[in-house]
């Protein structure tokens, strides 16, 4: 009986292992994409400012906005990162469950 749990325990394990790893790694992923996406945005208003025909405040303005914007998204994906080094840690701790070696916050 208990050869049986323990399989179960481990098969369990290692499907919540691969299934933080896929999060992990999607997240990962979606973070990537979404500064290239960022920085694109940014270059593409830069080249539009040229064309738009503004006043030098006005350009100053657009300018002004879509900086605090990305600083403000900055800030969000920085989050995402805390984020993304705890659930690293917790598919090392699905790969290793002894609790003499499970660490309980991210190393900077």
């Amino acid at each position: 009986m208990r050869s049986l749990e323990s399989t179960s325990l481990e098969g369990l394990l290692s499907q919540a292992k691969h299934i933080f790893s896929q999060i992990e790694q999607g997240y990962h992923r979606q973070n990537q994409e979404m500064s290239f996406v960022l920085n694109e945005m940014a270059h593409d208003f830069e080249e539009m400012f040229l064309f738009m025909g503004l006043k030098s405040s006005q350009e100053d303005r657009l300018r002004q906005i879509l900086n605090d914007s990305l600083e403000r998204i900055q800030g969000v994906q920085e989050q995402g990162l805390e984020l993304e080094k705890y659930m690293e840690l917790i598919t090392q701790a699905l790969a290793d469950p002894n609790p003499d070696t499970l660490q309980t916050s991210p190393k900077d």
